[in-house]
């Protein structure tokens, strides 16, 4: 399925996720396409942190929710 990924500036940008993915299989994929280091991301949905270890289901995404990426200073 595809969720957003949003960044506080700029467009929300599609990604291909799974229920059985694991949140940072998730922010994987965000430091390939975006660059931005693993240990330094942050998702955030519905006011929840997302945790490494969980998986997407364990968070009730569905296809096209939006994720919010707070991106942490070294």
């Amino acid at each position: 399925m595809q969720v957003l990924i949003k960044k506080i500036i700029g467009n929300a940008v599609a990604y291909d996720v799974s229920n059985a993915d694991r949140v940072e299989d998730v922010k994987a994929q965000i430091q390939i396409k975006e660059g931005i280091p693993l240990t330094q991301q942050d998702l955030i949905f519905a006011g929840r942190r997302l945790i490494n270890g969980s998986m997407i289901q364990d968070y009730k995404i569905n296809k096209n929710d939006t994720l919010n990426l707070i991106i942490r200073m070294r």
